[in-house]
Order: structure tokens, then sequence, then C-alpha cells
């Protein structure tokens, strides 16, 4: 079974509703990667049995994330309400994602080994 499904279907609706945006060519180039990036490696995360492997792909897809939000916040694109909520929403659930890997690292947040 798919675990974390909903964080993923929140992950793949955040994309679809950024995909929409009216941005500069540069910023919604960087932010579809981001988003991509944040994608890739959420599945990754899912899919692998390994505990640390899993916690580096998490970490990205976070720090992928928050790239994302540098752009949104570059175009003023976080002022709408229903976006910047589901942005609050996936970050807060990536966080707890996150911590609750480090726990077998005994709560280090290590990307590199």
């Amino acid at each position: 079974m798919f675990k974390n499904y909903l964080t993923y279907h929140l992950v793949v609706k955040f994309h679809r509703e950024c995909a929409v945006l009216e941005l500069p060519y540069a910023l919604r180039n960087r932010l579809i990667q981001s988003l991509e990036t944040l994608i890739h490696h959420f599945a990754c995360s899912v899919h692998t049995p390994d505990r640390k492997e899993e916690l580096r792909h998490l970490c990205v897809s976070l720090m992928s994330l928050r790239d994302a939000k540098e752009s949104l916040d570059l175009t003023g694109a976080l002022s709408n309400a229903d976006l910047k909520k589901q942005f609050t929403v996936l970050h807060e659930r990536l966080e707890a994602l996150c911590l609750k890997a480090s726990e077998t690292e005994n709560g280090q947040l290590r990307l590199f080994g």
C-alpha cells in the first residue's frame, strides 16, 4: 500500500495549482522545477525500504518546497489565501514526516551521511 497517500495527493494538488499561475517565465520555470523535484523525491521516499534514504528524500522534498515558496514570495502569489493554506498544510506534513523519519538517526536530519 502506498504510505503517506494523503501527503502525496496534497503535493500533486499544490503542483497543479502553481502550474496555472501567471508568472514571469524564469520564475515559473524555477517554481515548476522545484515542485517536480519535490514530487520526485517524495515518491522516492515512499518506495525506499531504507530509513536513511527515506529521510534523505524527505529532507530534499522539504527543501524543494521551501525553494518553491521563495519563487511564490517573489511574485506575491502566496497572497492567495487558498494557495497559502495549501502550502502551510503541506509544509507542516513534510516537516512532521522528516521528524518522524529522523527518529532512526536519533533526531539528526542528515542528508549526506
